[in-house]
């Protein structure tokens, strides 16, 4: 989960600046104003174009307010007429336009698995129209789940009265997040090896969740011979005997703390694949980009496994439990850098 009362402060600055230029396009003719193209330019970062780029991308914005417009429309558009196949400041364009519209955002591509098409032209374009329909797709799912009516809420008791829209104050949240976690993890140099062995072995897991096997264990008031084959595996990989008469006597919150401190202070140092998977799915998303998709070509590439059924256990298992742990984020990339930075000098 992410933390929203360390980024939501984070977007003042940002949030303000849209908001400027929310107000500005409705005023002026942005084919003409400087000041809007000024602010525009510096908000989307949209540099290095030529003139001829900038003069018809913003006479093509100023003609098309009011209009009916989608993704495809603008992108072939802009195509058409400059020759470039810009996906990320097409939707930028629409967004503007329809802030209802998602701004084309690499994070999310990443999470659902998808790369930038390649090929002829045509097969670039066709592509980015269709990677656009499933993040539109993603934004759709997301916005009806808890986590978003979280998000939304904790965004709109920080920034009182604003009128964006519930897919811009998302935006907002994945831009800021990956902006720090860009930050924060650029001075760490990630190992190959993780207590002392390498990340390329035995990192396949049995599936089955830590937070549902703990579960299943305190109903069971602690009796560790009748847990499922698939749960002992579990238990046994994150080495819990050591440490079984503490999570007994926590509440779940602490036996997460307590799991934590044992990853980084166990004189065994035996832990197995379950634990080790989380690396691995932190570890590639810092290196390749979040994403199953990305996991997969890591996993297939370094021969790790060439199977379906195998990147799909690390993923479930690395991200699920990562992420129950607070270790790796919602998308499977690290987010307590200080435990990171304890976890890999072991």
């Amino acid at each position: 989960m992410l933390n929203l009362n360390y980024i939501l402060p984070k977007i003042d600055n940002g949030f303000n600046k849209y908001n400027n230029l929310m107000e500005l396009v409705n005023k002026v003719n942005v084919a003409e104003s400087r000041d809007f193209q000024k602010a525009y330019n510096g908000f989307y970062k949209m540099r290095q174009r030529s003139k001829e780029f900038y003069t018809e991308y913003y006479r093509y914005m100023e003609e098309s307010k009011g209009k009916m417009i989608n993704f495809e429309d603008v992108l072939y558009h802009i195509y058409n007429r400059t020759g470039r196949i810009e996906a990320s400041f097409s939707s930028k364009l629409l967004a503007t336009l329809n802030p209802k519209m998602p701004v084309w955002d690499v994070y999310v591509m990443q999470n659902l698995g998808l790369t930038k098409p390649s090929g002829s032209k045509e097969k670039r374009l066709s592509g980015t129209v269709e990677m656009y329909t499933k993040m539109l797709d993603w934004y759709s799912e997301f916005l009806k789940s808890d986590e978003a009516e979280d998000w939304l809420t904790k965004f709109d008791n920080y920034f009182v009265g604003n009128e964006l829209t519930d897919v811009k104050k998302v935006d907002f949240i994945l831009w800021q997040n990956r902006v720090d976690l860009t930050n924060e993890t650029r001075d760490i140099k990630l190992s190959q090896k993780l207590y002392g062995h390498s990340i390329f072995e035995k990192v396949i897991p049995t599936v089955c969740s830590l937070k549902s096997m703990l579960h299943h264990l305190i109903e069971l008031g602690g009796d560790y011979s009748s847990l499922k084959s698939w749960e002992k595996s579990c238990y046994n990989s994150y080495l819990l005997g050591e440490i079984k008469i503490e999570l007994m006597n926590s509440d779940e919150e602490n036996r997460k703390l307590l799991i934590r401190k044992h990853l980084l202070e166990s004189s065994d140092k035996g832990f197995r694949a379950n634990v080790k998977c989380i690396y691995v799915v932190g570890y590639v998303a810092k290196l390749y980009g979040p994403g199953k998709g990305n996991l997969r070509k890591f996993v297939f590439e370094n021969g790790i496994s060439d199977r379906e059924n195998s990147v799909n256990a690390i993923w479930s298992v690395g991200k699920g439990d990562g992420e129950y742990l607070g270790i790796l984020d919602n998308n499977g990339r690290f987010y307590d850098m200080d435990f990171l930075r304890k976890w890999i000098s072991l």
